[in-house]
């Protein structure tokens, strides 16, 4: 599905969501290759976590030239979780990713999730394999999984436990909203591993998709 082809209306729309503090050199890069997604319709969501450096100057040049950008600034910090549930509340579309903001994808990461996922109605998250950078953005490894295209929910938590490491990276998937339901984020829990919590939860509900190429591009920091 492209949203530069075809019949654009007959496409969910998919709520991209930003949580920002502080990075606005890293975050204005990382907006190039969200606004250049080759798939519409698309609601660009940042949210600023009350950022004192030129985060909100960034944005708001972004959003001016974008109207699919939807810039909201919080007068207090609601901590990094918080700032992930404010983003699945105020986001709209059938489809949700939280993309950090630091990080790279390619142009057609998001093209690529929604037909997966369209095509597979039982699938509830998506993710592909990534690589990760430096702050130069030179590869210095990768994260690849031999998991199947699709692996029932139960599985995977089971696969996920034995080896300790989750195929699916946070900034780099795509949910769809009837299978995360009423899941949200805890709002203390361990910075890193939060979102272990929420994939297990959505698989027990539906299946989990994975993308054997390397989509996104996950920034050391």
């Amino acid at each position: 599905i492209s949203g530069q082809s075809g019949n654009v209306m007959a496409n969910p729309l998919v709520s991209i969501c930003v949580p920002t503090y502080n990075r606005a050199a890293s975050l204005r890069e990382s907006l190039k290759s969200i606004c250049g997604q080759d798939y519409a319709p698309l609601e660009i969501l940042v949210s600023d976590n009350c950022s004192s450096d030129e985060t909100e100057d960034v944005c708001r040049e972004v959003a001016k030239a974008d109207p699919r950008v939807r810039y909201v600034r919080h007068p207090q910090n609601i901590g990094l979780y918080g700032n992930h549930n404010f983003c699945i509340e105020e986001s709209r579309g059938e489809f949700v990713g939280l993309f950090h903001d630091h990080d790279e994808r390619s142009l057609d990461i998001v093209s690529q999730y929604v037909s997966f996922l369209r095509l597979h109605p039982e699938v509830g998250v998506v993710c592909s394999d990534w690589e990760l950078i430096d702050e130069e953005g030179r590869k210095i490894g990768e994260r690849s999984y031999p998991f199947e295209p699709i692996t029932p929910g139960i599985e995977y938590i089971s696969q996920t436990m034995r080896s300790g490491r989750a195929s699916i990276g946070i900034p780099g998937a795509l949910i769809r909203r009837s299978a995360l339901g009423d899941i949200r984020f805890d709002e203390q829990g361990p910075i890193g591993f939060g979102d272990f919590v929420v994939w297990f939860q959505v698989a027990e509900r539906a299946s989990v998709g994975h993308i054997n190429r390397r989509l996104w591009r996950w920034r050391q920091q």
